[in-house]
């Protein structure tokens, strides 16, 4: 073999041995990336919109995210207990049960009542009331000797915005109506479990958590911490609807981690539902 082809042969081995140490360079940089990327975690601002990361990461359907995030009024405490019904006089409430609004009101002592007219309005997506229509009809109990509860059920509503009032007629004819405080917001319910990303993410202070269940049923939500699990709620009874809670980090403490939030039903045997979330 002459000179020429040793200095060939030499080239190529410094090539070949360059291009092998970048590769390896390459992917042992790839295998040392850690939970830390935009990518791997589902990034949220402080209001759950969805900024960036991966939105798989999370046990929920995008198609009716933005709607569900935007209707805080379908979100209660998992600790909260049910909404009380005020005085006729002050309004009324409502409820929602699977796909049925339940409009709820009570009279005091002694009120004198022959009964009442559910009269339902639109607003379109103008933000443009339309006329009152009666939809129901529900009985008094004239003078009451003590307090009454009233119900009125609602089926098979359309998505939308829409106001109630009550229409209270009196033995003499005479009558007033009765407005419900805000406005009901129908979404297109799910019809599974979900449990929506937190926000913000990644967390530095105060986060939230919300959730969702199709059916009544009881429900653990925590972190594993090493062998501990650190329970937000433990075997909790709830019924169907939309949870949302505030945390503060300062409880737990994590502090340049990620922790795996895990959500499960008691119904269900071994559906985890989970998302991932960055403290910083």
């Amino acid at each position: 073999m002459n000179k020429l082809h040793i200095k060939i042969l030499s080239v190529i081995t410094v090539i070949i041995l360059f291009n092998f140490a970048v590769t390896s360079y390459s992917v042992s940089q790839g295998n040392n990336k850690t939970g830390t990327s935009d990518e791997t975690i589902l990034r949220t601002d402080s209001k759950g919109n969805i900024i960036g990361g991966n939105k798989k990461d999370w046990s929920y359907s995008e198609k009716n995210y933005a709607e569900i995030l935007n209707s805080e009024n379908l979100f209660v405490g998992p600790n909260e207990k049910s909404k009380t019904p005020k005085p006729v006089s002050n309004g009324f409430v409502y409820e929602i049960i699977g796909s049925k609004l339940i409009l709820t009101w009570f009279t005091a002592k002694g009120v004198m009542t022959k009964g009442f007219n559910i009269e339902r309005s639109v607003i379109d997506t103008a933000n443009k009331q339309s006329d009152w229509s009666d939809i129901g009809y529900v009985n008094g109990r004239g003078n009451s000797k003590k307090k009454y509860n009233y119900r009125f059920i609602e089926k098979n509503l359309k998505k939308g915005k829409y106001l109630y009032r009550l229409k209270m007629e009196m033995p003499d004819g005479n009558f007033e109506y009765v407005n419900l405080n805000g406005e009901v917001n129908w979404v297109n319910f799910p019809e599974s479990t979900e449990l929506y990303p937190v926000y913000p993410n990644p967390v530095s202070d105060v986060f939230n958590i919300r959730f969702f269940l199709p059916v009544k049923d009881e429900v653990s939500l925590f972190f594993l911490n090493g062998k501990d699990t650190l329970y937000l709620l433990k075997k909790k009874d709830l019924a169907q609807g939309f949870y949302m809670m505030k945390l503060n980090n300062k409880t737990y403490k994590f502090q340049n981690e990620i922790k795996t939030l895990y959500l499960v039903r008691r119904s269900i045997i071994r559906k985890v539902y989970s998302g991932d979330i960055q403290f910083k």
